[in-house]
């Protein structure tokens, strides 16, 4: 069994918006071999997802679907394909509660947690230790460029947190 979890810490954007920037295409990174993110533009309920490993002589590959979408806070995805079975979970939580809402949203934290668990089958077993070197090694990588494209995402369009707890577009301000 190949494991691998961890939280990301967003501030200054609400759940939601977050949310809304990590479910687009362009900002699941690539590293090292190792690629995982929606097929279409926009990760969708019933969408779906590929995780793909690319080893010296070996591409491990599994294309699945979206198990589980609560919009705005929690995506699940799991398939499986010539024995290897994959699953991915993102979900999101913010402290919008305690954030006074008269004062910036400079105190606004948006939390990323995630999980990737994949098997393989007893005859690829031999590839499970360097693929999970392979994925422990971009794992850093992919955290990073994946954070730094939902916040590109979230400056570039101009969202920001109001008191109904929806993306505001900036630009349609009067």
């Amino acid at each position: 069994m190949i494991r691998f979890q961890g939280v990301e810490t967003v501030c200054g954007h609400p759940r939601d918006a977050v949310f809304a920037a990590g479910m687009v295409k362009a900002n699941w990174p690539t590293a090292a071999g190792v690629r995982l993110g929606p097929d279409a533009e926009k990760l969708v309920d019933g969408g779906r997802v590929t995780a793909t490993l690319d080893l010296p002589g070996l591409v491990l590959a599994v294309t699945g679907k979206v198990t589980r979408f609560e919009p705005g806070s929690r995506v699940e995805a799991s398939g499986h394909q010539a024995g290897i079975w994959a699953a991915t979970t993102v979900w999101m939580d913010d402290n919008t509660e305690s954030v006074d809402r008269s004062g910036p949203d400079a105190d606004l934290r948006t939390s990323v947690t995630w999980l990737f668990e994949a098997r393989l089958p007893f005859w690829l077993s031999v590839f499970e230790f360097p693929a999970t070197v392979a994925i422990k090694v971009a794992i850093p990588v992919l955290r990073e460029r994946f954070i730094a494209n939902i916040l590109r995402y979230l400056d570039e369009s101009g969202a920001r947190f109001d008191t109904r707890h929806a993306l505001v577009d900036q630009s349609q301000e009067g």
